[in-house]
């Protein structure tokens, strides 16, 4: 029931290749565990899923982008969240049983827009933000109820959904080399 973001400004500091590692020791040890991979760069759900099973979530749209596009429809609710996960995933045999992927896709980056135009449907920002917060909240409720452990994988960036994931999570891994521009 822990939400982990592993975050950092800088690219190459192996936010990836520790936030699957991560989530497949914690899968193979019997937890429940999801990865968000929540980067443009869609290399989490890639190791996870490979190229072909990947590609085929994006035509399907059933990525985090289309996730979170869901969420500003007036009738989203909490049982349309399994739709966007994949289940038993990993390059071990033929997959883990207890872990999970929601990939992320290379339109994640047009959410922004998304969202710009979802405002328009409300009369404030206010009233907009209220409704985004309670779609937050059902969303925590659901990963919290559903898994023992949430790895997001994020961009080198603060991109809207990582201000999403921000005030979801219990806890911050933050992947860093020994150089000034990582620390």
């Amino acid at each position: 029931m822990s939400i982990m973001l592993f975050v950092n400004l800088k690219g190459g500091v192996a936010k990836t290749t520790n936030a699957v590692a991560v989530a497949e020791c914690l899968a193979d040890s019997g937890y429940r565990t999801l990865l968000i991979d929540a980067d443009h760069q869609c290399m989490s759900g890639e190791l996870l899923l490979g190229e072909s099973r990947l590609l085929n979530c994006e035509r399907r749209k059933i990525t985090l982008h289309d996730l979170l596009a869901a969420m500003l429809d007036d009738d989203f609710g909490p049982e349309q969240f399994p739709a966007y996960v994949v289940p038993k995933v990993s390059d071990i045999g033929d997959g883990l049983e207890k872990l999970s992927v929601m990939p992320s896709s290379i339109r994640i980056d047009d959410f922004q827009t998304n969202m710009a135009k979802a405002k328009r449907g409300f009369h404030t920002n206010d009233e907009f933000q209220a409704m985004f917060q309670r779609r937050r909240g059902l969303l925590r409720k659901w990963l919290t109820t559903n898994y023992d452990f949430t790895i997001v994988d994020c961009p080198p960036s603060i991109a809207l959904q990582v201000k999403v994931f921000l005030t979801v999570a219990d806890a911050f891994v933050l992947p860093s080399i020994p150089d000034r521009l990582s620390v």
